[in-house]
């Protein structure tokens, strides 16, 4: 277990060493971010369909190696009928997250991130004869991610991302995944 430990100290102290040797020769300084993604999104519900899923993000870079990020992700509404049945499902989800960043050289990096997230889901079932059921829950759950990221100058970027929602044993969502292509855009350096 220690030698575990010890090889995951020298890996994150590599990453950090890499990074402030790098930001030294590229004179980096703090800055807020934005941006947009999209791409299919996995929801985990009754349905179990993918979908179109988005992400509108914003964040702050507060070292070459590490940020702090939310984002208000939206998933297309999903529904199923049949002859005496319809059903359909929403789900938004809210984030917080805190982001490494290992940057290979001026234009490729990666990323990883893990935080919070605050999870929506509406349903609502209509059955011939039997009526209308609906409702609603919310779940706040661990949320984590992958990335890498490209960038076209000092203002703009691409990138490509997974992201995880874990499961926090709701009766009605399991874990929740995305795959999205996204684009940033940093405002002001601080």
């Amino acid at each position: 277990m220690n030698k575990k430990l010890l090889l995951t100290l020298v890996a994150v102290g590599a990453a950090f060493a890499n990074n402030a040797i790098f930001a030294a020769n590229n004179s980096f300084q703090p800055n807020i971010y934005g941006g947009l993604q999209a791409g299919i999104g996995f929801p985990g519900t009754h349905m179990d369909n993918n979908r179109f899923a988005s992400r509108l993000f914003a964040g702050y870079n507060a070292l070459p190696c590490l940020g702090i990020e939310a984002g208000y992700t939206y998933f297309a509404k999903d529904s199923a009928s049949s002859r005496n049945f319809s059903a359909s499902d929403k789900i938004w989800v809210l984030d917080l997250v805190a982001k490494g960043i290992y940057q290979f050289d001026d234009n490729w990096s990666a990323y990883g991130k893990a935080g919070l997230a605050y999870v929506d889901v509406s349903e609502e079932i209509h059955v011939t004869g039997m009526g209308d059921d609906s409702h609603s829950h919310s779940l706040l759950r661990p949320t984590y991610g992958l990335g890498v990221a490209y960038n076209f100058n000092q203002k703009m970027a691409a990138d490509l991302s997974w992201t995880g929602i874990y499961n926090t044993n709701s009766s009605t969502t399991n874990t929740i995944n995305t795959l999205m292509l996204g684009f940033s855009y940093k405002f002001a350096n601080i």
